[in-house]
């Protein structure tokens, strides 16, 4: 979805005080959910072109990543303060499942450990995990379960320089396992 068809319709949250841009969005059965600069996740009703719901004080800082699981049950968001939250739609609302203030110190099988914060992540497409990259093209991959939220499964090795960033990850549905990155150097 274009960010830029949401802009046009102006689709602003209540209360202005705060930056309104949206960083992300993602279609879902409920609604085209926005991630905003504020850290504010909104979920836009298409027909009426409003914001139906809107969840402020889980992210401090913008929202960098949104996925959605493909069953549509569950949201991923993770904002430039370094905050992963798994979200559930119950009654057409967002609930909070789980959520981690970093990923930071995280251990691994490999006994690596993952020490940057996140800047992107997916959530993967049957929900049991999702992936988290950033500073120095990092990518690792942690349990999405809801007991174990943010346990480190796998850190994938690369040999990426150190100027190297992770700006976007995607899994495929193609393939129970493969995971897709973009990474550039500065």
């Amino acid at each position: 979805m274009s960010l830029q068809y949401l802009e046009e319709f102006e689709i602003r949250p209540e209360s202005t005080d705060q930056d309104a841009a949206i960083w992300q969005v993602a279609w879902t059965q409920h609604g085209v959910v926005a991630a905003r600069a504020s850290g504010t996740v909104d979920v836009i009703d298409m027909k009426s072109m409003l914001v139906k719901t809107s969840i402020k004080n889980e992210h401090k800082l913008g929202i960098v990543a949104l996925t959605r699981s493909s069953n549509d049950e569950l949201l991923l968001t993770s904002s430039m303060d370094g905050v992963v939250t798994l979200w559930q739609w119950c009654d057409a609302r967002l609930t909070k499942v789980a959520q981690r203030a970093s990923l930071r110190g995280e251990t691994f099988d490999n006994d690596a450990v993952f020490q940057i914060d996140v800047w992107a992540s997916a959530l993967h497409p049957q929900s049991m995990l999702f992936a988290a990259g950033g500073e120095n093209g990092n990518v690792a991959v942690f349990s999405a379960e809801a007991d174990s939220f943010g346990k480190g499964i796998r850190h994938l090795v690369h040999d990426a320089p150190e100027s190297d960033f992770c700006l976007s990850l995607a899994f495929t549905i193609l393939s129970p396992y493969a995971l897709f990155y973009l990474h550039d150097q500065v």
